[in-house]
């Protein structure tokens, strides 16, 4: 049989193709992971497919939006968006290309009449049966061809068709079309999240977009972490299905924010590969902008930051599985790796409070724009810890010296503020209320 050629129609928009149309319209297939729940199907079921179609057995409804991609002479592209049939396609595909093998248990199967034992055979296969191959080609799969429908509607096609399903949050949340959400999905195809290996599939990305606006509006920067959970960012979706200042400053806060990471870590954000590393680091990042430290350039290695504490998370998970035991300098990395995962305000702070000590702990010499006099809460643990909770500068016999806790104790400038001293851990030290009070402004 000749190879097949592409269909002079711009879409096939009856309801049944053969396989021998699907490869005719490959170049055709844009195989879209977010609509899907994986990329590829894994264990048996791709073999089992390959199974039913040979036994002429049906494999359900294939789904797809035709739309028209713009060229740069101003001419169209016709293609198909799948909404629903990625991961059987991906199979058959697999199957023609030589990349699957039929299942080595399967039965014999009959032919047009006759019986053909093909285990273990390939499509590509030289003594593959020449006779079974018209047979496959002519199979008949069931379509619904949409044409160019907008993403909104195609939204609501896929959670309709998924109805009954056990779908994931950023799938319900996606169905819930308004401002905010198509602001997210715009936002979720930023250069920051492509270069990331965080997982694209079952709008995954939205989702973390959409944490990441959930904790600007309810002001994590003050303090407030609420639980990311189905119920409050259903919330956050309806109560911004139209657009509202709140939403407005949310989303474009998080797009200054992804854009000055991707500036910062460039290709090398394929170190975050977790939605939890993703969502904290961002956190950290908008926190320190919105305090006024001073970030910009080269004052904070953000790459060097993250692979390290990657690695000390990996190494403190891999002692306690080994060892039942944490060191007590991986005690904070195995906390944080305790409360990945978890989208509850709880895990979401612990998380935040960790990667912030160890970031400005590392970067010392970050500090605040000269119009904040004050220490920030963190600067402040960083500067007690370094000094063992001890009064550095004893003014007069009134020195509580010892124990000095971050309830009793205050950051004070080795060269002070007024001189232009600057608002950082390293122009830092730790004094007792007493004598900060007696040394004054010196």
């Amino acid at each position: 049989m000749s190879a097949p050629r592409q269909s002079q129609e711009a879409w096939i928009t009856r309801h049944s193709w053969s396989l021998w149309n699907l490869l005719e319209e490959r170049p055709k297939m844009i195989l879209n992971p977010e609509y899907q729940r994986s990329s590829v199907w894994r264990g048996k079921r791709p073999k089992l497919l390959i199974d039913s179609i040979l036994r002429g057995w049906d494999i359900g409804l294939f789904l797809f939006n035709g739309i028209l991609i713009p060229r740069e002479n101003g001419s169209t592209l016709p293609k198909y968006e799948v909404i629903d049939g990625q991961q059987r396609i991906r199979t058959i595909y697999d199957f023609f290309d030589g990349h699957l093998a039929i299942s080595g248990e399967s039965p014999d199967f009959t032919i047009s009449g006759a019986v053909y034992d093909l285990r273990d055979k390939k499509w590509t296969d030289e003594d593959f049966p020449p006779a079974v191959r018209p047979s496959f080609h002519a199979y008949i799969i069931k379509t619904q061809v949409y044409i160019q429908k907008d993403e909104q509607e195609v939204a609501r096609i896929f959670a309709r068709v998924q109805d009954g399903l056990r779908l994931n949050n950023a799938e319900r949340t996606n169905a819930i079309i308004g401002y905010i959400r198509n602001n997210i999905k715009d936002i979720s195809g930023h250069t920051l999240l492509q270069n990331s290996r965080v997982k694209l599939i079952r709008f995954n990305r939205r989702w973390i977009t959409a944490n990441c606006v959930y904790r600007e509006i309810t002001e994590f920067v003050n303090g407030n972490f609420l639980d990311a959970n189905l119920k409050n960012m259903k919330e956050m979706y309806n109560d911004n299905i139209r657009r509202t200042n709140i939403a407005r400053s949310a989303l474009a806060q998080v797009k200054r924010i992804y854009s000055y990471l991707d500036t910062q870590l460039g290709v090398r954000a394929d170190l975050i590969s977790k939605n939890s590393d993703f969502i904290t680091i961002y956190m950290v990042a908008s926190y320190l902008k919105q305090n006024d430290f001073i970030i910009d350039g080269d004052v904070i290695n953000w790459i060097e930051f993250i692979e390290n504490f990657i690695i000390k998370v990996g190494e403190a998970r891999r002692m306690m599985r080994d060892t039942g035991v944490v060191s007590e300098e991986l005690q904070q990395y195995y906390n944080y790796y305790r409360n990945m995962g978890r989208e509850n305000g709880v895990s979401a702070k612990n998380r935040f409070d960790i990667v912030m000590e160890k970031l400005i702990a590392l970067f010392p010499n970050v500090e605040r724009r000269n119009s904040q006099r004050l220490f920030d809460d963190y600067q402040k643990r960083i500067i007690a810890k370094n000094a063992n909770y001890q009064c550095q500068e004893p003014q007069d016999s009134g020195c509580s010296s010892t124990d000095v806790g971050l309830a009793d104790g205050e950051a004070d400038h080795i060269i002070p503020w007024i001189e232009k001293g600057p608002t950082s851990i390293e122009n830092g030290q730790w004094l007792c209320q007493h004598c900060n009070r007696v040394k004054g402004s010196r």
